[in-house]
């Protein structure tokens, strides 16, 4: 239950990214090599059955001329690959494909290129990067065109594919037979790509349905804390120190020769037959010491509280909200795009890196406690009583004169005297007199 409630009240699972993802085009051109490109560079932007433009505005940042070409980026064909074969391409906008001198045409022509929409990759295993590897409108193609009942082939898939291109032979094999390009006999092979940088945008956001419920799971925790501060006045018994104390100042007639001698291990309850030390309470008087803040020593709290932290933050690492939007030409998709509203996508990501750590976390920390339990040996002759009162409570039956609980205590034998004034076998308590160690075999009721 108090994990729980933490859980609910934890404000980290409120807040997430918001990444950015760029719809751009991918144009191609034939141009000069790669060698003897500059910033005077210039394209002239042809349409299929169209002809060529003389001139393009020289304001417009795609397709480059004159004026903006300095701007791009210019890629080996291995930058080019590892740059957009990605599926949401964050950090950079179009690119143009320029496929050399092998073709009649003159080499500062630009064909007409499309845009491409990572959020309308709706194909069955296919990538918003298939431009790569194979025709992105082939599979449309076929499905308009065909009878009813007939079968188009699968989209060919670039998630692994596209690994095995060599980028010295990267050739679009898809050009060849399209319809829109005008190209000689051949498939054309990618020299080089000229690419329009972008820059990342991402945004910090929360939930806000989420956050009105954590904001009111807190303020449920805060005014049950305040309730137990304020309203309950009585001792409580949290510490084994609470318990002796509570149990010498008021023996327990019930429990008297009835000390339970099996449980867990206790350590702070075992180290009171090796030495006698103050008790360690919630509210210390006199001698006594006040308690651990987590109730267990600082050398074993400390790495604890590393670990629940840790494990905590990458649970919620493993599984979390993802919202992207989508840009076009530095403005949002719906500015752009009219009839298309799907300028936001929004779903559940993971990250298996976060999964595995938050399974080694947690598997050491079980390992942790195993290993704490198997060599931290208990010393001394002490019964295990791990925290139940009955049996505390039988242990703390001491005279007259050792039941002061403000003074430091210690677990062992005191002799009692019989009617006849004549010492008896004595009784195991706690006391803040002289106590003799057990005795092995001997019997003490």
């Amino acid at each position: 239950m108090d994990q729980g409630t933490y859980t609910l009240s934890s404000y980290n699972s409120m807040f997430f990214s918001a990444l950015s993802a760029n719809i751009y085009n991918v144009i191609l051109a034939q141009g000069p090599d790669i060698t003897q490109i500059s910033n005077e560079t210039n394209f002239q932007l042809c349409y299929p059955d169209l002809g060529c433009e003389t001139s393009v505005d020289a304001e417009q940042d795609s397709p480059p001329n004159e004026g903006s070409l300095f701007k791009w980026d210019i890629l080996h064909s291995s930058q080019c690959l590892q740059a957009y074969a990605t599926d949401f391409l964050s950090n950079r906008n179009d690119v143009i494909l320029v496929i050399g001198t092998n073709h009649t045409e003159s080499n500062d022509t630009l064909w007409e290129g499309w845009n491409f929409q990572a959020y309308m990759t709706t194909q069955p295993g296919s990538t918003s990067y298939n431009w790569i590897c194979s025709d992105p409108s082939e599979y449309n193609r076929c499905l308009a065109d065909s009878s009813p009942g007939s079968v188009c082939p699968d989209p060919k898939s670039c998630s692994s594919t596209w690994k095995n291109i060599n980028p010295s032979k990267w050739e679009l094999t898809w050009v060849d037979s399209s319809p829109y390009f005008h190209l000689p006999v051949g498939s054309p092979q990618v020299n080089y790509c000229i690419s329009q940088p972008a820059e990342p945008r991402c945004q910090l956001e929360f939930n806000l349905p989420l956050l009105a419920l954590i904001i009111v799971f807190n303020i449920a925790k805060v005014m049950c804390m305040a309730l137990a501060a304020t309203k309950i006045n009585d001792k409580p018994l949290v510490t084994v120190g609470d318990a002796i104390a509570s149990f010498t100042d008021v023996p327990d007639p019930h429990t008297r020769c009835i000390l339970c001698t099996t449980s867990f291990l206790a350590l702070e309850w075992s180290s009171y037959a090796r030495s006698r030390k103050p008790l360690r309470v919630s509210s210390p008087r006199g001698e006594q010491q006040s308690t651990y803040f987590l109730q267990i020593p600082y050398r074993f709290a400390l790495p604890l509280m590393a670990y629940f932290i840790a494990l905590h933050w990458l649970v919620s690492q493993s599984i979390f909200p993802v919202k992207i939007n989508y840009w076009y030409h530095n403005e949002p998709t719906s500015v752009q795009f009219i009839n298309n509203a799907a300028n936001i996508s929004t779903s559940c990501g993971y990250s298996p890196v976060a999964m595995i750590l938050a399974t080694i976390v947690g598997a050491s920390l079980v390992l942790s406690a195993l290993a704490i339990g198997f060599f931290k040996r208990i010393d001394g002759d002490m019964p295990i009583v791990y925290s139940c009162s009955i049996a505390i409570s039988a242990a703390c039956h001491p005279p007259v004169d050792g039941a002061d609980p403000l003074k430091p205590m210690k677990w062992g034998v005191v002799l009692d005297m019989d009617s006849d004034g004549k010492q008896g076998a004595g009784h195991i308590t706690f006391s803040s007199g002289e106590v003799l160690p057990p005795i092995p075999g001997c019997y003490y009721p």
